[in-house]
């Protein structure tokens, strides 16, 4: 007799919380593994914050804010993507650290900010804002990187890229 043990492991974290009911969302979460995802949606009319943590591989974050909006990631580890969209007032702050990782980050309204960082090699970022007074900072450190940015309105925006 032969006994067969298989263990499957699937880590998704999915929040979602809109409406006026939930002014001042505040989420909050760090995974830690490999092929994680989380899918955050925060629909309010104000004060809508997220910290979002993940380490380890091929890990993807998607993120969605409207209204007054603040988001701060963080992923470490190689093949790793994260795919932000906001509306409103928004500010944004991502740090990849890793090779292989990949950014995709929209901002519509008037008096965006998004602070960008990534470090390894052949990373992309991909930022659109559209909407006034915008404003943008991006570094990236290694080699093989790709940046694409497209800024509608009156924005503004400071770029590093270093690597050997």
């Amino acid at each position: 007799m032969r006994l067969h043990l298989f263990t499957l492991v699937v880590a998704t974290a999915i929040v979602s919380l809109s409406g006026r009911a939930h002014a001042n969302n505040v989420t909050e979460l760090s995974q830690h593994g490999e092929e994680l995802s989380a899918d955050v949606d925060q629909s309010s009319g104000e004060d809508a914050h997220a910290n979002l943590d993940q380490h380890g591989q091929t890990n993807a974050i998607s993120l969605r804010q409207t209204g007054s909006a603040e988001a701060s990631l963080l992923q470490l580890g190689h093949g790793n993507g994260a795919a932000i969209e906001q509306s409103g007032i928004a500010r944004v702050w991502l740090t990849q650290v890793g090779v292989y990782n990949s950014a995709e980050v929209s901002q519509f309204g008037d008096n965006n900010n998004a602070v960008l960082s990534q470090s390894g090699a052949a990373n992309t970022i991909g930022l659109t804002q559209v909407g006034g007074d915008n404003s943008a900072s991006l570094s990236q450190d290694g080699v093989g990187l790709q940046l694409l940015v497209t800024q509608l309105g009156g924005a503004t925006i400071t770029i590093s890229q270093g690597g050997q």
